[in-house]
């Protein structure tokens, strides 16, 4: 398949809506986790960047996923399908716990 300048901006759409996606929902997260602390006197600022760190870590793991999809399909569920899912699923578990402990 020949590279061509609408598959480019096709691609550069994907990644922008990605990220936009996962800024989206650390600014969510966020918020709600200001709202629920606001007593606590903790900066607005200070909890936004932190959960957009946290979040768009996503992005970075978003490539991956979707190449998971595309060669591990699930639909019918085939057992070396499900068995890759679930290794995949517990080491990005283990790298979003770690990274959100930091």
């Amino acid at each position: 398949m020949r590279h061509t300048v609408a598959m480019g901006r096709r691609r550069r759409i994907i990644w922008i809506l990605s990220l936009s996606f996962w800024t989206a929902v650390g600014l969510l997260c966020g918020v709600q986790i200001w709202i629920s602390m606001i007593t606590h006197g903790h900066a607005l600022w200070r909890v936004l960047t932190y959960q957009v760190l946290i979040w768009t870590v996503w992005f970075a793991f978003s490539p991956v996923i979707g190449w998971m999809a595309r060669r591990f399909p699930l639909l019918p569920p085939p057992s070396g399908a499900v068995v890759a899912h679930v290794v995949a699923a517990l080491a990005i578990a283990a790298i979003h716990t770690t990274w959100w402990a930091m």
